[in-house]
């Protein structure tokens, strides 16, 4: 899992322990993921928003 968020997610960045996956993103030059597509709203997102750590995790 963590090969797949340093690839994914902070771009190969390296993400030291307890830093917030946004301000990794921030460092690394990576814009935030944001969801995209139909049925969002059937669970609770909209296109747009902002994809959190924990959603992304689950995902991947």
């Amino acid at each position: 899992m963590a090969h797949l968020f340093r690839g994914v997610m902070v771009s190969d960045g390296h993400r030291t322990e307890g830093t917030l996956l946004r301000a990794a993103q921030d460092e690394a030059g990576v814009p935030s993921g944001v969801w995209k597509g139909r049925g969002l709203a059937v669970v609770g997102l909209m296109a747009g928003d902002v994809v959190s750590e924990r959603q992304a995790e689950l995902l991947l």
